[in-house]
């Protein structure tokens, strides 16, 4: 899996609900307009990008930061804590 942290900053309600749920096919929102999300290939990351293209207008600011795994292994919130990864399925 390939991780990335997408956050975007877009003003029209309707185009950042779209986004929002283009991403959570891929993943889980951290915040309320930062994602993370798992593609398994170039391909998908280009299928996602191709679905964020196609939601929203050309003033949106949609940025995707690529997290390694030693970059998700160290990463730490304010208290020091390490960020707990959570499964791809959860069944309740």
């Amino acid at each position: 899996m390939i991780v990335y942290l997408v956050c975007y900053d877009v003003s029209d309600d309707k185009v950042r609900e779209r986004v929002a749920k283009v991403l959570l096919g891929y993943g889980n929102r951290v915040q309320y307009s930062v994602f993370e999300v798992s593609v398994r290939s170039p391909a998908e990351l280009e299928r996602l990008c191709a679905q964020l293209r196609a939601v929203a207008d050309e003033s949106a600011d949609i940025r995707l930061y690529r997290l390694c795994e030693h970059c998700r292994r160290i990463a730490r919130n304010l208290a020091g804590e390490r960020i707990v990864e959570l499964p791809a399925v959860v069944i309740v």
